[in-house]
């Protein structure tokens, strides 16, 4: 599985821990790459930001803001490991948030670092809905978007947010429901 990849269909060397013999995944689906461009954009500043700060304080002969240089050190380093920090959560959470259609089911895995995961599933013969939502000029452009899926059962609605080709899922979903119905 690429690493930077938000779009999958069929894939053969993908399985999940739940996956039944016979079950055949139709799509793996993150939110599009292109929705990680403010988290990545506000990490680059970051990165950058003690270099012009350690330019203008290594050029100064007067201690900056009454800071001495090994407190100075410290605190660098501790924005440089809480940036590390920042990007390596921002990136797993991406990552790990995961939308399975397989054949037989839905699966929606919403991931939340060191604190929860929470997995909802559905079949097809409980989706009684499916719709999707391009709203503005980025998604139509980077063509990206939500599908939505009212079901019968006790999660009435399957959001899949900023995912990739949205209107080739929601009509994949349509047809497996309504093959499911018949």
């Amino acid at each position: 599985m690429e690493i930077f990849s938000a779009f999958f269909e069929k894939p053969k060397k993908i399985r999940f821990a739940t996956q039944e013999p016979g079950e055949r995944i139709i799509f793996v689906l993150r939110k599009a790459f292109v929705t990680n461009i403010p988290w990545i954009f506000v990490s680059v500043l970051a990165l950058i930001l003690p270099a012009f700060y350690m330019q203008y304080s290594l050029h100064s002969s007067k201690y900056f803001l009454g800071i001495n240089r090994r407190l100075e050190v410290a605190l660098i380093v501790t924005w440089y490991l809480l940036t590390l920090v920042y990007i390596v959560e921002r990136y797993i959470t991406w990552y790990f948030n995961i939308y399975i259609i397989t054949d037989k089911r839905v699966i929606d895995i919403d991931f939340s670092p060191l604190f929860s995961k929470r997995i909802s599933e559905t079949t097809y013969d409980r989706v009684e809905d499916t719709s999707f939502s391009m709203n503005n000029l980025f998604h139509t452009i980077f063509n990206y978007g939500d599908v939505f899926l009212q079901t019968a059962a006790e999660k009435r609605e399957f959001e899949f947010h900023s995912v990739p080709n949205p209107s080739l899922v929601q009509d994949k979903i349509s047809d497996f429901a309504a093959m499911a119905t018949k």
